[in-house]
C-alpha cells in the first residue's frame, strides 16, 4: 500500500517519473555489463589471467568514471551530463556489436589467429567508464529532481527500477542464445537508446 502511494505521488512529478523510467532502460545496459562482461571476454578467447586483468581494468575505469561527474556535473547540468555518458555508452555498445560481427565472420572463415583482441580492451575500458559515470550522474540527477523531504522514498523507487533492470536483461540473454552475440549487443544498444530518448524529454529546470 505504501509503495503504491509513493508511486502515485512520484507520477505527479512528470520529469522525475520520466527519469526513473529512463533509469530502468539504461540500468538494464549496466546490468548486462555486470552479468555478462566476463562471459563475453571468455567467448573472445580470453584466458584466466587475461580475464582477471580485464575485470580489474573495467573496475578501475568504473572508479574513474564515478569521479568525473562529481567534478563537472553541476557546471554542465544534470541532463546534459547524463546524455553525454549515454552517447558514449551507446557508441561503445554499437562498436562492440560491430566487433562481435567481425569476430563471427573471421570464425566462419577460420582466420581467428589473425583477429585482434586489443579493441576488446578499449571497449572494456569504455564500458567500465560508462558504468561508473552514468551510475553516478544518474543518482545525482534523481537527487536533484526529488521533492523536498521525500528523497528516501524516491530513492527507494529508484532502487526498485535498478533491481527490475536485472530482470530486463532476459531479452539480451535470449537473443544471445538463440540468434547471436552481435545481435544481442544491438538489443543492448536499443535499451540505451530508449533511455537516451526518454532523457531528452526531461525538463531539468
Amino acid at each position: 500500500v505504501r509503495l503504491a502511494e509513493t508511486l502515485r505521488d512520484t507520477a505527479r512529478y512528470k520529469d522525475l517519473a520520466i527519469l526513473l523510467t529512463a533509469s530502468l532502460f539504461y540500468g538494464t545496459g549496466m546490468s548486462v555489463v555486470v552479468f555478462f562482461a566476463s562471459k563475453l571476454a571468455v567467448e573472445y578467447g580470453f584466458q584466466q589471467v587475461d580475464l582477471v586483468v580485464f575485470v580489474a581494468v573495467i573496475t578501475v575505469s568504473g572508479i574513474i568514471g564515478t569521479i568525473i561527474p562529481t567534478l563537472y556535473q553541476d557546471k554542465l547540468g544534470h541532463r546534459r551530463s547524463v546524455l553525454i555518458f549515454l552517447v558514449i555508452w551507446l557508441a561503445t555498445a554499437l562498436g562492440f556489436a560491430f566487433y562481435a560481427h567481425l569476430y563471427e565472420v573471421h570464425a566462419q572463415s577460420g582466420a581467428l589467429d589473425k583477429f585482434p583482441t586489443w579493441p576488446l580492451w578499449l571497449i572494456g575500458n569504455l564500458l567500465g567508464f560508462g558504468l561508473g559515470s552514468l551510475g553516478s550522474a544518474n543518482r545525482a540527477f534523481v537527487s536533484y529532481l526529488a521533492p523536498p523531504n521525500r528523497e528516501a522514498e524516491v530513492f527507494g523507487i529508484w532502487g526498485l527500477m535498478w533491481k527490475l533492470s536485472a530482470i530486463m536483461t532476459f531479452p539480451f540473454a535470449w537473443v544471445k542464445d538463440t540468434v547471436g552475440t552481435s545481435e544481442a549487443l544491438l538489443v543492448l544498444a536499443g535499451f540505451l537508446l530508449a533511455g537516451l530518448i526518454l532523457t531528452l524529454f526531461i525538463n531539468e529546470r
